[in-house]
This record gives structure tokens, sequence and C-alpha cells, in this order.
């Protein structure tokens, strides 16, 4: 499945990880490396009895921090809050100030920071009413469609796996039914799965109705 070579991300599931820090570092830690170096560089400047030492240690890692794109590292996190329809303003505000529907955003572009293939999102709906779950997930939908990721992405709401996914892959213990999202919505495997006494799938429409 995965090609050599091929970056990997994870979109956070806990929201409230980041609240004590500011935007544009939560969103660097994208790329936990330069991140680290970043900090390190900038405590060896605050030091208030720098060596020679420091100064040494201090221009390894202005090189290696300049060869990873440091130096761009703030436009970078820019462009990709405004592409997820974030204000440029928000940079150095802290996370805590943020909605639920903007902390999902911002790390979103953390997981995008590091300029992954693959992008794994664990119930990234769970804390956003129904609009700005559609709202995500259409913009995940984009993503993948207009940058070539791949978006993978677990989910308990199957109104939202059946409008936006390209596939599903459907949990039915001890198996797992992969296919095209069309095909799945007329395998017959949720209805089978999504039916009791009291509501019942119907694949027509695509929505479990009550009996």
């Amino acid at each position: 499945f995965l090609k050599p070579g091929a970056r990997m991300s994870v979109l956070k599931q806990d929201q409230f990880q980041y609240d004590e820090y500011p935007i544009l570092d939560t969103v660097i830690m994208g790329n936990q490396h330069l991140y680290d170096i970043m900090k390190e560089k900038d405590a060896l400047y605050e030091k208030e009895d720098f060596t020679d030492e420091d100064g040494v240690k201090a221009s390894e890692l202005e090189a290696e921090f300049a060869e990873m794109g440091g130096w761009e590292a703030e436009s970078d996190v820019s462009r990709l809050i405004q592409g997820l329809g974030l204000s440029n303003d928000i940079l150095y505000s802290e996370m805590s100030s943020l909605t639920a529907k903007e902390k999902v955003k911002v790390l979103l572009a953390q997981a995008l920071f590091g300029k992954p293939d693959i992008i794994l999102l664990d119930e990234p709906t769970s804390f956003l009413d129904m609009p700005n779950r559609y709202e995500l997930c259409s913009l995940l939908a984009r993503l993948a469609h207009n940058e070539g990721k791949c978006i993978l992405f677990s989910t308990h709401e199957l109104d939202i796996a059946l409008s936006l996914s390209d596939r599903i892959a459907l949990i039915d213990t001890p198996g797992l039914h992969c296919m095209p999202t069309e095909e799945m919505r007329r395998s017959g495997y949720i209805e089978r799965l999504f039916s009791n006494q009291a509501m019942r799938f119907d694949p027509l429409s695509g929505i479990v109705k009550a009996q």
C-alpha cells in the first residue's frame, strides 16, 4: 500500500493538546525535527553566557534549519491556514482561543506541514456540529482530488462516508469489505449491518430510516 519514500502524517484527535502553544508553533510541529531545531537555536541565542561552543552549535543548527526550509516555515504555515479558510491574523494567537472547528483546521494544517502523501484521521468530526462536519469532509475531499493526497479516515457517520468518500472500507467482524462508495451502497453489506427492528438502511436514498 505504501510506496517506498511515501510520507504519512496523522491528524491529532486531542484538540486540547496544543492549547498553550501559538498557532504558528502548533503547525510547525507537523515537522517535529524542524521545530526542535528552531527551539534549540532560539534557546542558545537567549543565553546570557553565550560561549564559543554555543556559537559553533548555533552555526550547525542554523545550517540544518536552512537546509530543511526553516526560513520559509512561517510563510508556509500562513499559506496552509489561509488555504483552509483561516485568517493569517491568528498565527501568533494561542490554540486555546480558537473554536473547535478552527482547531481542527489548524491540526489539519499541522498534518499537511510535513508535505505527506498520506494523511490518517481518526474520527475527525467528533467535536463538530453537522454543517462543520460536512465542511471539513468536503475540504478533505478537495485535498484528495486537487492535491493528490490519500486521505484515510475512520468515522461512524454513514451519511458523510457515503456522500463524500471515493471508497469505503466497512468493518464486518471478523472481515473487512472495501469497494468504491457507490458499489458499497448497493452491495447489501450496509443494509445488513445497519438494519434492526428500529431502523433500516435504504440503499436507494443512502440514508438510515426509522422502521
